[in-house]
């Protein structure tokens, strides 16, 4: 699947199947359901710390909060479990059904350092009246911990400890996404990055991903939540935070694929024209064929109008779901299904994949793109 931007107001998107190894006598074929789009305006820096602390308050619980050099520190008490935490009030941020709040943090160091197990950096939504791990959505994060948590129950966690295995815990952003859901439910993305520099390669970046569902979703008003746990340092912990900011989101489904034929008022099929080369639609889902070519088999559907343009802070995220790439299906090792956004329409661009993109080669996965302007 790709999207494609021609111009601040156009934009394409399109999924698509690419081949690359000509030796294979077969075909490769992908089928992928459920095409989703999460749209959103810009990105609002709830704090970028460059002045005085203004629209915090703070739960010490012995500990400290203070905004100095750019960053806003939040250190514990000694005692081990001890929870500092301070929330943005001047702020609020409602959850509502059908939108999703997403609360991103920059940590950009930690103590004891780096790899230590004993900090714990934390982001959250806290309902109005509560506080950070002891109400609303929290995501931990530690060297080796990932935590999400619905008030004060983890609704997933994994340590990594017995391994032994320890991740880059300084320098990394942190992500909590909440969508309310229609039934009740909320569903909530956890994701970390480690941050790299413009132009600098970001393959392999992302720590950690979670998604989990809370049967019984939290609405109403509240606000975003930084927060440091010490676990067992004598010293206690401090995380040092460097921005923070939030998106409000509204997801689109743009199409189900469960259709007799494909819908050609949505999409336009592309293909390099080789044997073997087809898009079809079922109700199992859409089945893209690339043949076998010496220059690379390619075939795909792009939408006809449905635009996605990306303004300076904000963000668009594409998700579909790959049933079947594997080597029964005729696909497997050189096929890959492939999601993008290409910032100018040139056919010429479509099968070279000149454009940002993600391949995956993989049996009943979620392929998902995120393409973030500006602020970061």
């Amino acid at each position: 699947m790709k999207a494609t931007r021609t111009n601040p107001k156009t934009s394409i998107i399109r999924l698509a199947n690419y081949w690359v190894r000509p030796t294979f006598a077969a075909t490769c074929v992908a089928a992928l359901i459920g095409l989703t789009a999460a749209l959103n305006l810009h990105a609002t820096v709830l704090d970028n710390f460059s002045g005085a602390k203004t629209g915090w308050t703070d739960t010490l619980n012995g500990g400290s909060v203070n905004q100095a050099g750019g960053q806003f520190t939040v250190s514990t008490a000694v005692a081990g479990g001890t929870v500092t935490s301070s929330q943005k009030t001047s702020t609020p941020l409602a959850l509502s059904t059908g939108n999703a709040l997403e609360v991103q943090a920059n940590v950009a160091s930690v103590s004891p350092g780096s790899g230590n197990p004993s900090t714990l950096s934390i982001v959250g939504w806290v309902p109005t009246g509560g506080q950070l791990l002891a109400n609303g959505y929290s995501l931990v994060f530690g060297s080796q911990d990932f935590i999400i948590q619905r008030n004060g129950t983890a609704l997933f966690t994994t340590n990594f400890s017995a391994v032994p295995l320890t991740h880059q815990n300084a320098n990394v952003k942190l992500l909590l996404r909440i969508t309310a859901n229609s039934d009740g439910s909320a569903t909530l993305l956890g994701r970390v990055y480690i941050q790299v520099a413009n132009g600098q390669s970001s393959m392999f970046n992302v720590v950690f991903e979670q998604t989990v569902t809370d049967a019984t979703g939290i609405t109403g008003s509240g606000f975003a939540a930084l927060g440091a746990k010490n676990q067992t340092s004598p010293t206690g912990a401090t995380v040092a935070f460097s921005l923070a900011q939030y998106f409000i989101t509204t997801s689109t489904l743009l199409d189900t694929f469960t259709g007799s034929s494909v819908d050609t008022t949505k999409w336009q099929i592309y293909a390099m024209g080789n044997a073997g080369d087809s898009v079809t639609e079922s109700a199992a889902g859409l089945n893209v064929k690339a043949g076998l070519s010496v220059s690379g088999g390619f075939a795909g559907v792009f939408t006809k109008t449905a635009a996605f343009p990306i303004a300076a802070g904000g963000q668009v995220e594409f998700q579909v779901d790959m049933v079947d790439d594997s080597l029964s299906s005729g696909g497997g090792a050189g096929s890959y299904a492939v999601l993008g956004y290409l910032p100018n329409l040139n056919p010429a661009y479509l099968a070279t994949l000149t454009e940002y993109h993600i391949a995956h080669d993989s049996v009943s996965e979620s392929v998902i793109a995120i393409l973030y302007a500006g602020i970061g």
